[in-house]
Parts: structure tokens; sequence; C-alpha cells
């Protein structure tokens, strides 16, 4: 079995170089979707059993970009175990306006990525991608492929 993992397209939050987790949803740019579709095409003939995806609207879109390119189009299956993570008050900020306003924060936010597997957020992180996987996997053990 092979699994293929895509990131969503390029936001605007993104290239404003703003906070964007679960409850942030801006647009795809319109470069974004120009690569995704590229992307799409690049995957065309891969028969995909099942495509996944959050259900914030940036990942769906990428979705259904990539399965409209494919020759054996699928539904969007949607995961909430595949959001984002909640980034609090930093949603929607700007990363040096987060900085500036809360940096002990930040400074926890952003070093929670770096901190040894097993510690505080990157361990709660790890179960939530974990459980995300079982969600996927579930899915492909119980469906008649």
């Amino acid at each position: 079995m092979k699994i293929y993992f895509v990131r969503h397209g390029k936001t605007q939050w993104n290239q404003e170089r703003r906070l964007q987790g679960m409850t942030g949803d801006s647009p795809l740019l319109p470069e974004a979707l120009l690569e995704v579709a590229a992307l799409g095409d690049e995957l065309s003939e891969v028969r995909f059993d099942a495509i996944f995806s959050s259900p914030s609207k940036r990942a769906v879109d990428t979705a259904k970009i990539l399965s409209a390119h494919n020759q054996h189009p699928r539904e969007i299956i949607k995961k909430t175990e595949l959001f984002e993570w909640r980034l609090g008050i930093f949603e929607g900020m700007l990363i040096d306006e987060a900085i500036q306003r809360d940096p002990d924060n930040y400074e926890c936010f952003s070093a929670s990525s770096r901190t040894v597997l097993g510690q505080s957020d990157r361990c709660r992180k790890s179960k939530r991608r974990l459980s995300a996987l079982s969600a996927v996997y579930d899915w492909l053990a119980s469906a008649q492929l």
C-alpha cells in the first residue's frame, strides 16, 4: 500500500506570514491553484483508493483539484482528525505581531516543534497525528476496495 501526503496549497495568510491553524481558513492563492493542478496532472494516473482531507476549506479545495485532475476521481473523505492544530490567541496574527504581543508564549509555541519526542505539546501532536492515521487506516480496513 502506498500513502501520499500532500499539504494544502499556499494561502493568502501563508503569503502574509499570518498564523493559520484550525479556525483560520484563508483562500488558496491563484498560483497555488496552478501548482496543485500541476501536481494533479503529475499524479493523474495514480489510482487512489481514497482521498482524505481535513474539513478546512484550503485542504478540501486542494484535494478536490487533485481528484479532478486524476483519471480515477474520488469523493473527498473529510476527517476531523486531520485538522491543523488550534493556535488560540495566535490564530490570524502576523508572526511578527505574535512575537511582539506575547513573546514568551510564542517562544513556547514555536519551540514545541523542536522539543524531544515524548515531551509536552510535541507528544500531544504526535498522538493526534497517530489518531488521524488510525482513522484513515480504519476506513481503509473497512472499505470494499
